[in-house]
């Protein structure tokens, strides 16, 4: 039997936002500072230079889908303790259980089980007590399942919430187009301005320049030369443009105007749903360039090195 120990030398402070507004608002302070406090409460006279503390960070990671533990950093630090990298008698502190996991009673007690099977110790702060393998109190393991069943009934109606206002968007794009904002991610040459699409002019004059130039001839790699040499404004992300945004730009519909809702699929790629929307953004390219454009291209890809007209 291995009691809770008094003093612990190495602590594992664990914090978990979710959205990009939660990131930028307070929740990370707010946790550590939380954390903070829970940790000197119980180092129990021990100086902080005479503690290691590892913090476990996972930023805009859902734990309801488990994006913390197939890509985050709790993951990362699942795995070293199933494989014993964790020294025994350590301590692991979470704000929650909902922070830990929105998965469910048998995902959370998973966790924590691997955990005390490692012989850490364990300290949820709205709990309020350590506990480890030999030390578990009366009834902790129904009120964990009971608050992770509850986290992820909440997540539940959150996802079905969302997923009702986006298909609200979805068909007030339909019957609203071009006097309609669906969100205010849109292609990098237009901006939200008044509740409306805007165009962002230097932007738009760059690709219409690529679409140009494509229209003479010119390839993807000449493209970009053209573009880089030139300093065209770039509509995207970054300042320098790459082969791949060119070879975006040549094939985006949005540029004639177009939008394609999307929904997750089954395996959580996004798919297409119904039909594009025609005149839902402000086409910054003729049509009939956006056609001649991709018609040269795929000639060029199923003739390459043709030199006739």
């Amino acid at each position: 039997m291995r009691p809770v120990p008094k003093k612990f030398r190495h602590v594992y402070p664990y914090l978990r936002f979710s959205s990009d507004p939660q990131g930028e608002g307070n929740s990370i302070e707010r946790q550590r500072e939380a954390l903070r406090k829970g940790v000197l409460d119980r180092l129990d006279g021990l100086a902080l230079e005479q503690v290691e503390i590892t913090w476990l960070e996972d930023h805009g990671l859902s734990a309801y889908h488990g994006h913390h533990l197939s890509k985050g950093v709790m993951g990362d630090f699942m795995q070293k303790v199933k494989s014993r990298q964790v020294e025994p008698d350590s301590l692991f502190v979470c704000e929650s259980v909902s922070r830990a996991s929105r998965q469910g009673g048998f995902a959370v007690l998973g966790m924590i089980n691997a955990m005390l099977d490692a012989d850490m110790c364990v300290l949820l702060l709205d709990q309020g007590v350590v506990f480890n393998r030999s030390e578990i109190p009366k009834f902790l393991t129904v009120q964990l399942t009971l608050y992770a069943e509850l986290a992820r009934e909440e997540s539940l109606i959150k996802a079905q919430y969302a997923k009702d206002n986006w298909s609200r968007n979805r068909q007030l794009a339909r019957e609203k187009a071009g006097n309609f904002v669906f969100t205010r991610e849109c292609p990098r040459w237009l901006e939200v301005h008044d509740g409306k699409y805007r165009v962002i002019e230097e932007k738009a004059a760059s690709v219409r320049e690529i679409y140009a130039k494509a229209l003479d001839g010119f390839g993807i790699h000449k493209l970009v030369s053209h573009a880089n040499t030139n300093r065209l404004p770039v509509p995207g992300k970054g300042d320098s443009w790459h082969a791949s945004l060119v070879k975006r730009l040549l094939e985006n519909r949005a540029v004639i105007g177009e939008f394609q809702p999307h929904v997750n699929g089954p395996d959580g790629k996004r798919v297409p749903e119904g039909d594009p929307i025609d005149n839902f953004y402000p086409a910054i390219v003729e049509l009939d360039v956006f056609h001649a454009v991709n018609s040269l291209r795929r000639k060029r890809h199923e003739f390459p090195k043709r030199a006739d007209a």
